[in-house]
């Protein structure tokens, strides 16, 4: 009698809901991923789906590995979401053009240029729906043909990121207008310049052809946090079709020496002692289309924030983030804090304004922070007896950490 066959009981691995395993995946790096690959067959088929999600090919053998892998299992280019590639030569780009027809679902492209100007080959397209497209390169805004090029094959392009802090050479209108061209087709939410040169670039772009579908301008890390002059010509070029604005202060060494320079300068104002200041209080005068400003800033600048608002009247605005860090609250600081607080409060220059958010995150002790907590309450009591304002307040110095909501 020949012996019964044992029933396999899956065990927990297997019989986990796939949308929990899928949460749980997405959220692993790359060498948990490897391992869960072998813990299971159910396991395998939905991990690697998570491994291949982000490629990075910089070297040369990282390159032939990758597509000798895409060519034994071609499947495996459908997982491929976000590409990571560098081009130090032409052959490099040829790589890449070749690499496209096994891939296909790449949506977040970035791009680290070092060689010549380049004409695009249509068959890039293939590549994918890419929806972010990041470039990185000295002198990377010369490169006509190739952002041209890469502007027209993926309009799908929503975000970009262009980082170039050596260019020098100014470009011709020729130029300029090819780029700006095809830059306008592109059903742009969110550029990401990188660099004093890519404001002016992208500046010349915008003068010539305005974005349709464009919401946000956000300045990258502080290290190149662009000039006031910079950030307020580029917001200016584009201000009329701007729904969201998001960036952060203070402002850059320019504008430091700038202000500097300017120091006892009775041509200006009293406020507006600095160009720094003179700059920000044009800032929002052209988008009249603005409905959200996002705005993360240190509590000594909270002053800039104040000439921002002071000028402008904005009939499209709902909505107003603040995030502001603290450590100490000197009397100038609440003046300005006032100053704010009183300008959003009019209704005449802001009649849609629904919700003023205002984050602080502080870092002091019990005794400063109960009176921060209260100076802020009553700045804002005319906005949260309207029901708009919305106050958190979080303490990193207190243990255990401190946070609340108003």
């Amino acid at each position: 009698m020949a012996p019964k066959r044992r029933m396999r009981v899956p065990g927990p691995a297997q019989t986990l809901p796939p949308g929990l395993l899928d949460a749980i995946f997405e959220n692993l790096d790359r060498h948990t991923l490897r391992r869960c690959n072998l813990t299971c067959r159910s396991w395998a088929a939905r991990s690697i789906v998570y491994y291949f999600t982000f490629v990075s090919l910089w070297e040369i053998e990282e390159k032939k590995r990758f597509r000798a892998l895409l060519l034994e299992f071609p499947r495996v280019g459908q997982y491929v979401k976000e590409l990571e590639f560098q081009v130090a030569s032409k052959e490099d780009f040829d790589d890449l053009c070749s690499l496209a027809s096994l891939l296909g679902s790449v949506q977040w492209l970035f791009v680290t240029w070092e060689t010549e100007d380049i004409d695009v080959p249509e068959n890039l397209t293939s590549v994918g729906p890419v929806r972010n497209l990041w470039l990185y390169g000295e002198h990377i805004v010369e490169r006509h043909s190739l952002l041209t090029g890469l502007f027209s094959i993926f309009p799908t392009v929503q975000s970009l990121r262009l980082s170039d802090e050596k260019s020098c050479s100014a470009s011709s209108d020729t130029d300029i207008i090819n780029v700006a061209d095809a830059l306008s087709k592109l059903h742009l939410k969110e550029i990401i310049p990188v660099g004093a040169v890519v404001y002016d670039f992208l500046t010349q772009c915008f003068v010539m052809k305005p974005p349709m579908h464009l919401e946000a301008i956000e300045p990258s890390d502080d290290r190149t946090r662009p000039s006031a002059r910079a950030f307020t010509a580029l917001v200016a070029a584009c201000g009329s079709s701007l729904m969201k604005l998001q960036f952060e202060l203070p402002f850059s060494k320019d504008d430091q020496e700038e202000a500097d320079n300017n120091k006892g300068n009775t041509n200006l104002d009293q406020g507006n002692a600095s160009a720094a200041r003179y700059h920000w209080a044009k800032l929002f005068q052209p988008c009249i289309s603005l409905e959200c400003i996002k705005i993360k800033a240190s509590i000594e600048d909270v002053h800039y924030i104040a000439t921002m608002f002071s000028s402008a009247a904005l009939p499209c605005l709902k909505h107003v983030e603040l995030e502001l860090q603290c450590h100490l609250f000197y009397e100038v600081e609440r003046d300005s804090l006032q100053d704010l607080a009183e300008r959003l409060d009019d209704v005449d220059s802001f009649p849609a304004l629904h919700v003023v958010s205002v984050h602080v995150v502080a870092e002091c002790y019990h005794k400063d922070w109960s009176n921060m907590r209260w100076a802020f309450k009553q700045m804002f009591e005319s906005l949260r007896e309207r029901g708009i304002a919305e106050l958190r307040f979080v303490n990193t110095q207190i243990t255990p950490f401190t946070s609340d909501e108003e």
